[in-house]
């Protein structure tokens, strides 16, 4: 007898020969929850995979007219972001619930694989704030990273909370505008 990690619940796994072969294929869900994960099929999208069938969807034309043209080369996805996936993802990332994240390990590493292993690319994983590591424990970005087994790169960093940043930048200019608030009388 096994406890979900999606949903808390007890349940029995299903006996596989194939996990005395590969035990990475243990799941961690039960069945409700792992049939609650929507896979993405291809093929969707080819910027973002989008399930559209096989033409560009009207985000990725909208973003190609704005000045972010040219940005998006690629996105690859492996589940449909549904309500079930949103409240997963956040227990996952903002709740720092980081056993949740390996539920994505194989097959996050099979489609990394299948679209990236003979590329330009390479896995570079977004810095969190000391800040965001305190309440996370974990950095996610670097957890699906990891996912890959493939040779990172660690060549971005933080200079400051981003947060705190904006809040010291909103500070300043109301200050600022105090300073030299006037007011005009008519004689």
């Amino acid at each position: 007898m096994n406890l979900c990690i999606g949903c808390g619940e007890a349940y029995t796994s299903r006996p596989s020969w194939s996990i005395f072969f590969w035990p990475e294929r243990i799941s961690l869900l039960c069945r409700d929850c792992e049939e609650s994960f929507h896979r993405l099929k291809e093929p969707g999208c080819p910027s973002c995979m989008k399930q559209t069938g096989s033409s560009i969807c009207s985000d990725c034309l909208e973003w190609e007219k704005s000045s972010y043209q040219g940005v998006l080369e690629k996105n690859v996805s492996l589940y449909s972001y549904e309500p079930f996936m949103q409240d997963y993802i956040a227990r996952w990332k903002y709740r720092g619930d980081y056993i949740l994240g390996k539920v994505f390990e194989a097959e996050f590493r099979k489609l990394y694989y299948q679209h990236f292993q003979d590329s330009k690319y390479e896995v570079v994983s977004i810095p969190i704030s000391a800040e965001r590591m305190v309440e996370r424990g974990f950095n996610q970005a670097g957890e699906l990273a990891a996912f890959t087994r493939a040779k990172r790169k660690d060549v971005l960093g933080r200079k400051k909370a981003w947060r705190k940043a904006i809040q010291a930048q909103t500070i300043a200019q109301a200050d600022c505008r105090k300073s030299f608030s006037f007011a005009i009388r008519a004689a």
